[in-house]
């Protein structure tokens, strides 16, 4: 009976201790979670402000491609088209980045 009981209270304690070590893992976690979650809707915020900007430059480049005598300010603007669109290309890998990254802290 006694030895019963010793092996009950070992798997208790074992328990305990897993609960405890379960419990301070989701502390941890929580707040990588939030700055994760943070991180992402910055990511969001700027993809799209990014693609607003590239919907007035497209506006602007097709006003500017009618008038010849814009043509340096149309090059301008394709560059400069270009180089936000590789931004906002770059700005999605990061968010795709983030969310396998918060996919593996959550496993």
């Amino acid at each position: 009976m006694s030895k019963e009981l010793l092996e009950l209270n070992q798997a208790l304690a074992l328990k305990e201790a897993l609960a405890r070590k379960l419990s301070q893992s989701d502390r941890q976690l929580k707040p990588i979670q939030c700055q994760s979650k943070n991180n992402i809707q910055n990511l969001k915020w700027d993809v799209a402000k990014i693609q607003k900007e590239k919907e007035d430059l497209v506006l602007t480049l097709q006003m500017t491609k009618k008038e010849v005598t814009q043509a340096k300010l149309s090059k301008h603007l394709q560059t400069h088209l270009q180089k936000l669109e590789e931004e906002i290309s770059e700005l999605k890998k990061l968010k795709e980045q983030r969310k396998l990254l918060k996919m593996k802290i959550i496993q």
